[in-house]
């Protein structure tokens, strides 16, 4: 009986042999197996705290007439999390972005506080993650909605570089704005500019019609809406524009009683050194146009009033005076931006009595 149990028992492998190797690498890929077995039980069954940042995105998109005026408009933003929960729910959280819609559930109004954690943990998405926030930086959000208002339609500028657009059609040729009620009143008396996305005319030649469709500019206002995305424009590309300069002199343009009164008895007019009464101005057009034009079609001028008489009772110093431009031919425009001012004062002659 015992020879038969001898015959059961296993003889160990010689060291260094196949077979001594191949029993190595079983018990070692056995506790392997049992050691990732044990890390992924802690993992699902053990929580840990940590920290994560998520991108939070505010917005209005469920109801189409209520605006987020703050953040403005429809903000992105990083939010720093302290969490607790299982290690790879806590992984999966990060870097996630999450979505709330301050239309749902809040009347238009500014909520200057908004407890940042307590508006993660209302998410479905956060409900849903198995973590839990222990706190959140910045710890409050300010939100503002507010109602839009129509302000009515405005009409859109085809904006373009590199080229002019001739006989331009826009379809359509107006869009309604809408702003935040607070802003409608103001903005009804001063209409604001509604341009189209710019279009390159560059490689485009001369006298070839164009039809696109180009994005709408939205103007710089708070929260402000379009009713329309973009325009359908079709126009012909005009003779690129030449440029030209000119020298002028500037006038001065004084109130019609200074003339028939002792004001230049009392004053004089003094610009400030190395001050000159010419500018160079650059204008453009057609070469057709702009061919042939001489500095006479040009008057340029600042303009004096009765605050530079009072300026100078007081001895003010210099200061300066916008040049305006006159242009006395057709199809022509300014090129320049801004031309620079004329610094100058009046002074009171020597001599002369204070007074008016």
């Amino acid at each position: 009986m015992s020879a038969r149990r001898a015959s059961w028992q296993r003889i160990p492998p010689k060291r260094f042999s196949r077979q001594w190797f191949l029993d190595g690498l079983r018990t070692a890929a056995w506790v392997a197996a049992i050691t990732v077995l044990v890390w992924v039980y802690a993992d699902i069954y053990f929580t840990k705290e940590d920290s994560a940042t998520v991108t939070l995105r505010i917005h209005t998109d469920s109801d189409p007439d209520v605006v987020l005026v703050a953040p403005y408009p429809d903000v992105k933003m990083q939010v720093h999390l302290k969490l607790r929960g299982r290690g790879y729910a806590v992984d999966q959280f990060r870097g996630m972005t999450l979505s709330y819609d301050a239309a749902k559930g809040r009347e238009p109004g500014l909520y200057p506080k908004v407890d940042t954690a307590a508006l993660l943990k209302s998410l479905p998405a956060v409900r849903d993650s198995g973590v839990e926030i222990l706190s959140a930086r910045p710890e409050t959000i300010q939100i503002h909605l507010e109602r839009l208002e129509s302000i009515g339609t405005v009409p859109v500028r085809l904006d373009c570089i590199n080229g002019r657009a001739v006989d331009v059609k826009l379809e359509p040729e107006r869009v309604e704005v809408r702003v935040p009620s607070t802003l409608a009143e103001k903005y009804r008396k001063d209409k604001p500019e509604v341009t189209t996305r710019t279009a390159d005319l560059g490689d485009r030649p001369a006298g070839q019609r164009v039809t696109m469709t180009l994005a709408l500019r939205r103007p710089d206002i708070p929260g402000c809406r379009l009713s329309h995305r973009s325009v359908k424009a079709t126009f012909t590309v005009g003779h690129q524009p030449k440029r030209q300069q000119f020298t002028v002199p500037v006038t001065v343009l004084v109130p019609k009683d200074w003339l028939d009164d002792d004001t230049w008895s009392k004053y004089r007019l003094e610009a400030k050194s190395p001050e000159t009464w010419v500018r160079t101005i650059t204008v453009e057009g057609d070469p057709i146009d702009v061919d042939g034009l001489t500095a006479e079609k040009f008057r340029a001028h600042i303009v004096l009033t009765k605050a530079d008489k009072d300026r100078a009772r007081e001895g003010a110093l210099a200061m300066p005076h916008e040049v305006y431009v006159q242009i006395l031919a057709p199809r022509i425009r300014l090129a320049d931006e801004k031309i620079p001012p004329v610094i100058c004062r009046l002074v009171k002659r020597s001599g002369t009595r204070s007074g008016p």
